[in-house]
């Protein structure tokens, strides 16, 4: 995208916080999608989303991005570093 866009341009659109929410958010997206892809037999596939031509299973993954970008950026948001003391109490 660099090439693409030219440093300046790629710094800018990198600086956007929404950018960035909704690019981890259709990163997670595709990670669930492939695993579900990989784990599910074709008959669980067509039942999960409902046939190729779905509105309830399109639906289903836009809500996984946006719920994934809300998900992600308030994790990122948290403070972890308290001296590490946080971060042992959400480990433990």
């Amino acid at each position: 995208m660099t090439k693409a866009f030219g440093r300046k341009r790629f710094d800018a659109l990198d600086a956007n916080s929404l950018y960035r929410a909704f690019s981890r958010g259709l990163t997670f997206a595709y990670f669930t999608l492939s695993l579900n892809l990989f784990w599910s037999s074709w008959p669980q596939i067509l039942r999960s989303g409902g046939g190729s031509n779905s509105r309830p299973g399109d639906l289903g993954w836009i809500v996984v991005w946006l719920g994934g970008a809300a998900s992600l950026t308030a994790w990122e948001a948290v403070p972890w570093s308290f001296d590490g003391a946080v971060w042992r109490v959400v480990v433990l």
